[in-house]
């Protein structure tokens, strides 16, 4: 079949492509941008999803004389046309807006005016910042969040506008403060990489990965070797406590040691070091207290420590007034009471402690032989000692040097 072509007032015949004959025709006055089915196209709406052919006819007044090659252009930024030289051309929309499609032949143009272009159906969602920005692998610490915000685009990266979406985190790295919605912040809590995902319906978007590194030095905490805090506690005389100062970031992730100034509250001891990342707590008094580690601005206390009387580590004779029986002289008119006690390792009295008393150097005796106390009696003038024991610990006492009494009667022999 043969087809009818006006180009530049000419009519040329061609078939498949290929031109048979050139003739002249009576010259058209006017041109139309139409359909295929010949309906002239005026002010039209269309998507960025679509595509529209668009052919070029020659008129005399209203008789259609036939095709006619144009040059077409588009303005407005809104798509454009290929070919740009045809008979025919397929508008494609590429961009929401409004623009025009002009065709020229010679000395006739004609416009399709105007041509507004919306935004196509969803063709993929996007992670961004608020200005639009993708947001691809990226670095943050624990100090920092990320808003962020969903949005949707058709098929020719046009933003529909914002979208909902279902938001989660993998890796451990933190949360999402609003697990669906167009928007949520993101609060970096653990070090490490991760990433988040989104969901709307069938399309997903994810930033991948996600990079956490530890926040600043915001606080110190005196801590066990296993990294449990140290709070309240009981230990006795006898034991001793390891403590160790460790910086820790707002989110509460290890920084590393601290070195810090160790104090003791309470006078139930004293620290090894009194400066330095890790300390030792030796207990020496009953009682309570606490111990502080300043670095800086930084301060951190244990928990109440409280220090209980060790076992028992030695024996010592005394006196009533828990004075120690030293060296001592008295005389066979005196009396000396004495107690045996009880102490720990650091010298704390545990109390009274039965044992068995004995004299040496022969210079008076011990009422009772046993008990918790007893009552020396000089008898006779020289120098010895008295000794307690208790079974496995035994204490004596200083050097006591015995003399005479005053004349109590006479006899002649």
């Amino acid at each position: 079949m043969m087809k009818k072509i006006v180009l530049m007032g000419m009519i040329v015949l061609g078939m498949m492509g290929l031109f048979d004959e050139v003739c002249y025709a009576d010259a058209f006055d006017n041109i139309r941008i139409e359909y295929l089915d010949g309906t002239e196209i005026s002010a039209t709406q269309t998507t960025t999803d679509n595509t529209i052919t668009l052919y070029l006819r020659g008129y005399e007044g209203d008789t259609l004389k036939g095709d006619i090659i144009g040059n077409w252009t588009v303005e407005g930024g809104i798509g454009n046309c290929t070919p740009e030289q045809g008979i025919s051309t397929l508008f494609n929309p590429t961009k929401p807006g409004v623009g025009t499609i002009t065709v020229i032949n010679g000395i006739y143009t004609d416009t399709v005016c105007p041509i507004t272009v919306s935004p196509g159906a969803i063709h993929h969602i996007r992670i961004e910042h608020f200005n639009g920005t993708e947001v691809s692998a990226t670095q943050t610490t624990t100090d920092d969040t990320i808003t962020l915000y969903l949005r949707g685009y058709d098929a020719d990266n046009n933003l529909i506008g914002d979208i909902s979406g279902t938001w989660t985190v993998e890796g451990g790295i933190g949360t999402c403060t609003s697990g669906y919605g167009t928007t949520t912040i993101f609060n970096p809590t653990r070090p490490g990489a991760g990433t988040i995902t989104v969901t709307c319906g069938v399309y997903t978007d994810t930033i991948c990965p996600i990079t956490v590194n530890l926040g600043v030095f915001d606080h110190t905490r005196i801590e066990y070797a296993d990294y449990a805090e140290a709070g309240t506690i009981g230990i006795t005389t006898d034991g001793s406590l390891n403590l160790y100062l460790r910086g820790y970031d707002a989110d509460n992730n290890l920084i590393g040691d601290i070195s810090g100034t160790w104090t003791v509250e309470g006078v139930i001891g004293n620290c090894s070091a009194g400066y330095g990342t890790t300390t030792i707590f030796d207990p020496t008094r009953p009682g309570a207290g606490t111990i502080t580690a300043t670095a800086g601005v930084r301060i951190d206390t244990t928990g109440l420590i409280t220090v209980s009387l060790g076992v028992r580590d030695h024996i010592r004779i005394e006196y009533a007034d828990y004075a120690e029986v030293g060296t001592i002289g008295t005389t066979t008119d005196g009396s000396l009471n004495l107690y045996l006690r009880g102490y720990d390792a650091d010298n704390n009295l545990i109390g009274d402690i039965s044992g068995t008393w004995t004299v040496e150097g022969g210079i008076g005796n011990c009422t009772p032989g046993y008990g918790t106390t007893t009552v020396f009696d000089p008898t006779r003038p020289g120098a010895g000692t008295i000794t307690a024991t208790d079974g496995i610990r035994t204490d004596t006492t200083g050097l006591i040097t015995v003399s005479l009494g005053v004349r109590d009667y006479i006899r002649i022999e």
